[in-house]
């Protein structure tokens, strides 16, 4: 199968991705979008609304450390396979989301949310193909 970007690229375009998605879990939070934009707009009051925004800011922040950790921009030992097993998870997530996007009543959600939650399934795919026991990518710290 041939890839069409890097693992180097895919680790970083996810990390964009992922601090995209966590300001604007933050803005909604904040009342600047409304909370009717996200799960297809089923949450019933605010404070629905901000545990499952929490729930998938702290969720954001787990993916953004574990593609850190893969591509060696934080120095933490964690096996390769448990980083791999968290892709493959994060592969279902996105995809069954994306379904989920696509399925929703919700213009914004597919519009945007899907072509997005589709992205992300792709570029941890590229991740979790890789057969290296190494960072791809030399950490600061290795120097």
């Amino acid at each position: 199968m041939k890839i069409l970007i890097s693992q180097r690229v895919a680790a970083n375009v996810i990390l964009i991705l992922l601090s995209i998605v966590i300001i604007f879990h933050i803005l909604v939070l904040l009342g600047i979008f409304p909370y009717s934009i996200v799960l297809g707009g089923r949450i019933q009051d605010k404070w629905h609304a901000y545990s499952l925004e929490t729930i998938a800011i702290l969720i954001s922040c787990v993916q953004m450390i574990l593609v850190s950790i893969h591509a060696g921009y934080l120095k933490f030992a964690i096996s390769p396979v448990i980083l791999n097993i968290a892709f493959w998870a994060m592969i279902a997530l996105f995809l069954i989301n994306t379904f989920g996007n696509l399925l929703s009543g919700n213009r914004v959600e597919k519009i945007i949310f899907a072509p997005i939650t589709m992205v992300l399934a792709y570029l941890y795919f590229i991740l979790a193909i890789n057969k290296k026991d190494k960072p791809i990518v030399q950490s600061k710290f290795d120097k």
